[in-house]
């Protein structure tokens, strides 16, 4: 087997990897999970910004961003690395990236 043949073997095998990742993150329940967090943190600000002058919550809430900030970071990653640079300018799934954009 040649150089050339190893790296688009390769090539194909990441490609098929990310696309079973996409598919992964399509379901219906990790976007149900994805907009659950989401909507678990937003009742959380609004608990801070109620408790916002009760001192004793500080660090609790302190904690519970920093939670969410890498729950949200890895969650992105892992999209940026399924969907490749058009997940930074499209917002749709993948079925409606432009057909020369959707092998990236």
């Amino acid at each position: 087997m040649s150089l050339e043949e190893d790296a688009a073997r390769d090539e194909s095998e990441e490609l098929a990897y990310r696309r079973e990742i996409r598919d992964f993150l399509e379901q219906i329940r990790v976007e149900t999970a994805s907009i659950a967090v989401v909507v678990v943190f937003m009742l959380l600000v609004m608990v801070d910004l109620i408790l916002q002058d009760v001192a004793s919550w500080d660090m609790f809430f302190l904690y519970v961003d920093f939670v969410f900030l890498c729950f949200f970071v890895v969650e992105h990653a892992i999209r940026f690395y399924a969907y490749g640079f058009p997940y930074l300018c499209v917002a749709a799934p993948s079925h409606h990236i432009p057909t020369g954009l959707s092998a990236l």
